[in-house]
């Protein structure tokens, strides 16, 4: 085990992800030893959040994903708006 962690210390508390309101559980967690130099993300829009305060650990535990989509979502092609050209045509052959 890399970190040699007092449970006896923890605190919990709710956090929301500001860019996208998933719900979280955070456990901090007093570590003795430096806290790892690693990088945490929202599980739904991948936000940063902290991974430590300073030599306390913090643990995220998603709770509940937001109800509605609140965070850009990637464009999709509808292919369905756009109408192809004939495969003659698109060729070149000038087929009519």
């Amino acid at each position: 085990m890399p970190y040699d962690c007092c449970m006896t210390t923890d605190v919990t508390a709710d956090f929301v992800c500001p860019e996208c309101q998933a719900r979280y559980k955070v456990v901090c967690v007093r570590s003795q030893s430096p806290p790892p130099a690693t990088t945490v993300q929202c599980l739904v829009c991948r936000h940063p959040f902290a991974a430590a305060n300073g030599e306390d650990i913090l643990k995220y535990f998603l709770v509940s994903r937001p109800r509605v989509r609140t965070y850009p979502a990637a464009k999709k092609h509808d292919a369905s708006q756009q109408q192809k050209a004939p495969p003659w045509e698109r060729r070149g052959l000038g087929l009519s």
